[in-house]
């Protein structure tokens, strides 16, 4: 809600409401009795909320300087799509650090912006999450259809002839771990996650099909792969001074090399870790300026991926 409550902020300067929900989310920084006497003075002189923040004295430089860019970001928001603006939330305004460093996952993130993608204007985004909204709450079921829109916690107990999973990828199912919990804490949680896909799976009496991302399918993807699968094949894809040259690279020496990605383009490696289940992944950024994470050595095995530079 708090991508919903700015983007209200954005078109109606004047919400008091949708400032006070979110200021404290680390975009402005200021005490909560500050913030209200803030509110009450924009609803008696019907000023706006950004104009205040402009002629407000901050105790110290630092949280001058982030009112100033709450202001700034703001209302550059006004003139975008909804889905440069959800990025600007997330990374102009540092809102993926506070999610980070409070232990916060993005999954609810990632719906808004595939929800986000197909729409032209932020009015028309909001339009559209009431219209999903009311069609939730209020909708009626149609007893004749033969199609189930459920989640995993929902179809507990429950099994159908065909089940569908979508969005099966790391960062979703499972979430990334956040790097503020303890070893312990993420292997409880990871195990949790494991359960709940279990869950899932196992509503499937006949037929069992299984959505990733591109190349970033979940880890609980292949746990159900046979090993030998997981392999180079004959016929694969690996005839490439590109996919061949991944295998006699050590961890270090691939990071700033540059690759090319049969979907997302060009780009380069960042950085290399392996999950909890030592599963190796790099990241790489694009020419678009996303990071992906990547499972390595799969997307060089499966011919998705080489390098363009000379090591």
């Amino acid at each position: 809600m708090d991508v919903v409550n700015l983007i209200r902020l954005v078109l109606n300067p004047l919400d008091t409401e949708a400032f006070l929900k979110v200021y404290y989310r680390g975009f402005v920084l200021m005490r909560k009795e500050e913030a209200r006497d803030l509110c009450d003075f924009c609803a008696k002189q019907k000023v706006s909320i950004l104009r205040a923040l402009e002629s407000m004295e901050f105790s110290n430089y630092y949280a001058e300087t982030r009112a100033s860019s709450f202001v700034n970001n703001v209302r550059k928001m006004k003139e975008e799509t909804p889905s440069k603006a959800i990025w600007r939330i997330r990374k102009a305004m540092k809102y993926d650090d506070y999610l980070e460093e409070n232990s916060i996952g993005d999954g609810k993130l990632f719906t808004l912006e595939m929800i986000a993608y197909n729409e032209e204007s932020l009015e028309s985004f909001l339009a559209r999450l009431t219209y999903l909204r009311d069609l939730m709450q209020n909708g009626e079921q149609d007893s004749s259809s033969k199609f189930i829109l459920s989640t995993i916690h929902s179809a507990k107990g429950l099994e159908y002839d065909q089940v569908y999973l979508l969005d099966i990828f790391d960062g979703c199912i499972p979430l990334n771990p956040s790097s503020k919990q303890n070893v312990s804490t993420a292997k409880a949680l990871m195990e949790e996650e494991r359960r709940l896909f279990y869950v899932g799976v196992t509503r499937a009496k006949n037929n069992l099909n299984i959505f990733r991302i591109g190349e970033n399918e979940s880890k609980f993807i292949r746990e159900l792969e046979p090993k030998q699968a997981q392999t180079a094949q004959p016929g694969m894809n690996t005839t490439s001074r590109g996919n061949q040259e991944y295998g006699r690279q050590g961890v270090s020496s691939i990071i700033g090399r540059k690759v090319e990605h049969r979907s997302f383009g060009r780009g380069t490696i960042v950085a290399m870790a392996s999950d909890l289940n030592g599963d190796k992944m790099i990241d790489v950024r694009f020419e678009d300026q996303k990071k992906r994470h990547l499972a390595y050595p799969r997307v060089f095995q499966k011919g998705n991926m080489w390098f363009i530079d000379r090591n």
